[in-house]
């Protein structure tokens, strides 16, 4: 089909059966499928460029130099879109209907346009999007197929806003600036295999083969990709074409040390003089002593290398050798010291259990027997473990250090240091025959004793006295005393009492069910314990001798009882009656 030669077209777009073509009076006609021109919709619109143009129910829409434009079949406007990320918009494309797309081709954004020129939607921005040659959009697949300059095929899903692949990363670039959007499908298969050095383009098979026999391209050297991908990265991204002028290098100028195009050499390097031809350059190298040297050089360096390699390759191996040896003598040493420390654990195990079982010999009670002269020796769960014999009557005991206790003896002005666990006595203090002992407590390094000037004396171990409180008992009968933070605490005829270090009282504790109160403990620090000697009645009485509490009433078992100690690891008392009968009382519990 031949059309009318003084309308020359630059750029067509179909509208029905019919042809939008843009022509050389800055504007566009319709030409029909039969040959006839539109003379009519002849108009000046815009300037000589190509602009991409659409046409949709007797509307053109076309690229202008700074929007997208829409007028009627005689090129009367009817509106102009702009926008300040729509600079540059080049390819143009629509769904058919109300929807008209671009993209700007320094950016990359993508516009939704409505044909109304009010309506729009920035869809998407993206790097892989500028340089957008052309592009059509897939009506059945909602997606917009676009070409960029560098050849790059790209498909966009506008439904879900995304690009969803590049068809080809790359594709034959002498292909693709030679096809149009309606046969753009074309290309996907076009995947380059070549490329030309001296053309600087990347060429399919096809384009190859047309390549290698026209004329002026015959005796050009072309590479397969596969080798140039071999090839260090400087290598690829060295250019045989002036990036100014888009011709390729054919000087070398020495004088700046570069190279140059024919029109470089006009423009930048017309007073240079040292300039050589690069054919000339490059003729004979592989034959000059230059490349020669180069060569063994680079052998040499390789030889280097090579052995570099191979020494820190045995350096690798040597090191990981010591490391496995170092992780076998470390496991080595790991297992003797645990056995070291076994050993140390079962010694240490051995002595402890020795100790322990020579100390559990005497934990327990040891209770006086006036009546049989002899020192009766339970266990710590109050069993019968043993007696010693004494060649005196003892009057009272107190518990010194370890195995040691100091005892009173009956009538005798003396005190005699026992040791339990040996059976026999390794010091004796002896007083005048005025100093008459009754009772016995002992508080750390001191002992508290009952004088027979009606009172209480201080002594040290050696016997001295340090204090002594005036005259505060009604008789000279037994009283039980005992010390707690310069305080003594004693049993009184009708009760408890408490003085302190120079006889001065300070409080007196008494009870309807406390009538005869006779043994004496305490837990040390703030509570004491008595009993009444004919009910049987145990009591536990705070040091401010207010508190006090009831723990067991009027018990046959507790009668007459003549003495008692508190147990502070099991919260028990020992109770020993004048018949012999040692009781153990739980005072958490209350039970015997």
């Amino acid at each position: 089909m031949a059309y009318d030669e003084t309308l020359p077209l630059k750029l067509i777009s179909m509208k029905d059966n019919d042809i939008l073509g843009q022509h050389d009076s800055h504007g566009f006609c319709l030409l029909y499928s039969n040959g006839d021109v539109d003379s009519n919709s002849k108009s000046k619109v815009f300037d000589s460029d190509l602009h991409e143009v659409v046409c949709i129910n007797d509307h053109i829409y076309y690229v202008a130099n700074d929007g997208i434009c829409c007028c009627d079949m005689q090129g009367d406007e009817i509106w102009k879109f702009q926008h300040l990320q729509l600079r540059k918009p080049y390819a143009l494309t629509s769904n058919g209907s109300n929807i008209l797309i671009t993209t700007d081709y320094q950016t990359g954004y993508v516009f939704a346009i409505g044909t109304d020129g009010k309506s729009r939607l920035n869809i998407y921005a993206d790097e892989r999007l500028r340089y957008v040659n052309s592009m059509n959009y897939d009506y059945s697949n909602k997606k917009l197929l676009m070409v960029t300059e560098k050849g790059t095929v790209l498909m966009y899903d506008v439904a879900s806003v995304n690009i969803i692949i590049g068809l080809n990363e790359e594709i034959c670039q002498l292909a693709a600036k030679n096809s149009v959007i309606y046969v753009i499908i074309n290309i996907y298969q076009q995947s380059p295999l070549f490329f030309c050095p001296e053309c600087d383009e990347k060429l399919c098979e096809r384009c190859s083969a047309n390549h290698s026999v026209a004329r002026l391209s015959r005796n050009h050297e072309c590479m397969t990709l596969q080798n140039i991908s071999k090839l260090p990265q400087f290598v690829q991204d060295t250019k045989l074409y002036c990036i100014d002028h888009e011709e390729m290098y054919e000087y070398f100028c020495c004088e700046h040390n570069e190279p140059c195009c024919s029109n470089c050499l006009r423009d930048v390097h017309s007073e240079c003089h040292n300039m050589s031809s690069i054919q000339n350059i490059v003729k004979d190298v592989k034959f000059s002593s230059v490349f020669y040297d180069l060569v063994n050089m680079l052998s040499y360096l390789n030889n280097n290398i090579s052995k570099v390699i191979d020494d820190r390759t045995e350096n690798l191996h040597e090191l990981k050798t010591q490391k496995m040896k170092f992780r076998k003598d470390i496991r080595s040493a790991r297992a003797s010291v645990y056995a070291i420390l076994g050993k140390f654990e079962d010694h240490i195990k051995m002595d402890m259990n020795k100790e322990f079982s020579e100390k559990e010999k005497w934990c327990g009670w040891i209770i006086s027997d006036s009546l049989n002269k002899r020192l009766v020796i339970l266990n710590n769960n109050g069993e019968f473990k043993k007696q010693l014999s004494l060649s005196f009557v003892p009057l009272g005991l107190a518990f010194l250090k370890g195995t040691q206790i100091i005892i009173v003896p009956y009538r005798d002005q003396k005190l005699i240091f026992f040791d339990v666990e040996k059976g026999l006595s390794f010091k004796k203090v002896t007083f005048d025959s005025n100093f008459q002992l009754r009772s016995i407590s002992v508080r750390e390094n001191e002992i508290i004793i009952q004088n027979d000037s009606y009172g209480f004396s201080l002594l040290d171990l050696d016997g001295t006295v340090k204090t002594k409180t005036e005259s505060i008992l009604s008789d000279k009968n037994s009283h039980e005393a005992l010390c707690i933070k310069e305080h003594i605490y004693y049993v009184a005829s009708d009760g408890l009492s408490c003085c302190d270090m120079n006889g001065d009282e300070i409080w007196t504790f008494e009870h309807l069910t406390l009538k005869t109160p006779f043994a004496l403990t305490s837990n040390g620090s703030d509570i004491l314990f008595t009993i009444d000697f004919e009910s049987g009645c145990v009591f536990a009485v705070g040091t401010d001798g207010i508190l006090f509490k009831i723990l067991t009433k009027s018990s046959g078992h507790f009668k007459y009882a003549s003495s008692m100690y508190f147990n502070k690891e099991k919260n028990q008392l020992l109770i020993l009656t004048l018949n012999g009968n040692v009781f153990k009382f739980d005072v958490v519990n209350k039970n015997a």
